[in-house]
C-alpha cells in the first residue's frame, strides 16, 4: 500500500511505514512544517511504530530540515517506537555530522538494510 501526500509518499511494508521525501531540497519552511506534521501523524498509527525516512532525493536540507528529522524522531520515541533514516547522500549527511546528528538519529545505507535492523531487533513486524 502507498499514499501520496504532496512531498511525501508513504508505503507500509512488514508494518513499518516508508516515508519517501519526494523534494530535492528541503529548505522552505511551509514545506518542512507539512512534512512534519504529515509523518508524526504516523507515530499513533499503532502501539510501538517504526518508520524509515527515506533522504535519496534530497541533494541538500536546511537547519528546519534537521529539526524535522529530530521532531519526528522524538515522537516516535516517546510513542516507544523507532525511525531509521536511509538514502542520506554525502552532502546531506556532512550536515548531519557538523550538526552531530549522527550521533543519536539511528542512520542505515538504504530500505532495506532499515527491514533487517527491524526484523532483527526481536519485535514482529
Amino acid at each position: 500500500m502507498f499514499e501520496s501526500k504532496g512531498n511525501i509518499t508513504v508505503l507500509t511494508r512488514e508494518g513499518v511505514q516508508i516515508v519517501q521525501i519526494n523534494d530535492r531540497q528541503l529548505l522552505e519552511q511551509s514545506v518542512i512544517d507539512s512534512i512534519t506534521q504529515n509523518v508524526s501523524q504516523l507515530a499513533y498509527t499503532e502501539a510501538s511504530p517504526k518508520l524509515i525516512i527515506d533522504l535519496k532525493a534530497v541533494e541538500w536540507m536546511s537547519s528546519s530540515g534537521l529539526g524535522m528529522l529530530i521532531a519526528v524522531d522524538r515522537v516516535f520515541k516517546v510513542r516507544s517506537g523507532r525511525a531509521i533514516v536511509v538514502g542520506v547522500r554525502p552532502e546531506v549527511r556532512d550536515v548531519f555530522k557538523v550538526s552531530r546528528v549522527d550521533q543519536f538519529m539511528e542512520i542505515k545505507l538504504n530500505v532495506e538494510e532499515a527491514m533487517k535492523s527491524f526484523r532483527a531487533d526481536g519485535k514482529p513486524t
